[in-house]
């Protein structure tokens, strides 16, 4: 089930592609409720099968974002927390990582 990204999201999705065309990394600035955790999803779509950290600071943004991510990317993503390790198996790693 992919999201589809408002407006405002698509053009920051824009400049961040724009940004990481000529740095190593960017940062998103937004308030509560923007949809910080939809683009990154899009980010990590498309950046797969490259693999993706993604950091929360509460534990409960943890469960959410794995779902919205897992949902718009249809891969699987581990959690990197306290007694949870992310997954690595015989077959790989797993290709996105949300810790805290």
């Amino acid at each position: 089930m992919s999201l589809t990204l408002r407006d405002y999201q698509l053009e920051t999705d824009a400049a961040v592609q724009k940004s990481l065309a000529e740095f190593n990394s960017t940062l998103v600035v937004w308030p509560t409720g923007c949809g910080k955790t939809v683009l990154a999803a899009e980010q990590i779509r498309r950046f797969a099968p490259r693999r993706s950290f993604f950091i929360c600071h509460r534990d409960t943004l943890i469960w959410q974002s794995k779902k919205v991510i897992e949902n718009h990317t249809g891969r699987h993503c581990a959690i990197e927390m306290a007694e949870l390790k992310a997954d690595e198996t015989l077959f790989g790693k797993a290709t996105c990582v949300i810790s805290t």
